[in-house]
């Protein structure tokens, strides 16, 4: 009975349009480990939770065969898809687009995809985001307006093949997203940069060189990629 209170709630929040306080009532009317006989033992609370993610998804018309990478900002405004053609999937060859989900419209187009993973990042307030094309180079668009704040050039020499796959830089904005931290692989060597968004000035790097080979050979490939974070008011990083 109390699974299905929470259900009636979760229908009642998605009545009024607050599909996350819906989603969030629904998941209170489920147990904490859900699996195969969840929506047999509680019916209504999986039915809410199905009905209140389904209505915050968005239908873009792009050609399916086409989609590759989807990333959208946290307000749901915007999204970046990669169109890349099924034919040289495996290369990457395509689009990066910019899409007002809001008009199902291209904005913008943040380049041609020269790269099979492409990365893709939104500022906290989504109003930037950044996009690794390929060979090195990265580009930051104003996400409301689709234009070009500034172009940069990574280093190629830390992008390459790491066992057998591709590995993109991970990239990550400052909090106020004035700058964007890429941090790059390749085959245990690691580099990190960071750049001025309005300038695409470089303002720092940190070589680790073949530090990480011994980390990489004892966890295997879950470090190659790598990562980087900031603290809150953008003055220290981590790695």
């Amino acid at each position: 009975s109390a699974s299905e209170n929470h259900a009636g709630a979760s229908k009642r929040l998605l009545g009024r349009g607050d599909v996350e306080g819906a989603i969030v009532e629904a998941f209170r009317g489920l147990p904490q480990s859900i699996d195969d006989r969840t929506a047999e033992q509680f019916p209504f609370a999986y039915q809410a939770l199905t009905a209140a993610t389904r209505s915050s998804s968005i239908v873009l018309p792009v050609p399916a065969n086409n989609i590759h990478v989807v990333v959208a900002n946290v307000g749901g405004d915007r999204a970046v898809v990669a169109s890349v053609d099924r034919e040289y999937r495996g290369v990457g060859k395509g689009t990066l687009e910019i899409w007002d989900t809001g008009t199902k419209t291209v904005i913008g187009i943040l380049g041609e995809v020269g790269t099979a993973v492409p990365s893709v990042k939104f500022s906290a307030d989504g109003s930037r985001v950044a996009a690794y094309l390929g060979k090195g180079i990265t580009k930051v668009a104003d996400a409301a307006t689709g234009k070009t704040i500034s172009t940069i050039k990574l280093s190629a020499d830390h992008l390459g093949p790491a066992y057998g796959g591709f590995n993109p830089p991970v990239l990550v904005f400052s909090p106020d997203g004035a700058v964007l931290v890429g941090t790059l692989h390749k085959q245990g060597l690691a580099l990190v940069q960071g750049w001025d968004v309005n300038s695409g000035a470089k303002r720092f790097e940190f070589d680790l060189g073949t530090k990480c080979n011994g980390l990489a050979n004892t966890a295997g490939w879950a470090l190659t990629r790598g990562f980087a974070v900031l603290s809150a008011d953008g003055a220290s990083l981590s790695f």
